[in-house]
């Protein structure tokens, strides 16, 4: 499970004085430390680009953290990269994670 209120309290507070309207990720530890403003400037991309993601994120969690860190931002895309943190710790099986993942798209 992911405890860290650190970072989910930074990103309300970051969600403050952000554009509505851009792109967010919402990934795991592997989507947390990819840098969205070099991808921005090598791909020229003309959107806000805004990472939300939480080290060793569940998908099983991941609708909580959705709804606080990223529902205030009224995405135009949202990209997710999840189910790694639940395949490594091998709590879920992959037909597990691929029905949250499903059920967390839907909504």
């Amino acid at each position: 499970m992911c405890i860290n209120k650190t970072e989910i309290t930074r990103y309300e507070n970051l969600n403050k004085y952000v554009n509505k309207n851009g792109v967010v990720v919402l990934g795991s530890t592997f989507m947390h430390d990819i840098p969205m403003a070099e991808l921005r400037q090598s791909f020229n991309i003309h959107s806000d680009i805004y990472n939300r993601s939480l080290t060793d994120l569940s998908v099983f969690e991941a609708e909580e953290i959705a709804i606080s860190t990223i529902e205030s931002l009224i995405p135009k895309k949202l990209v997710l990269q999840l189910g790694e943190t639940d395949l490594e710790d091998k709590n879920h099986s992959v037909d597990e994670v691929i029905s949250a993942i499903e059920s967390l798209i839907s909504k």
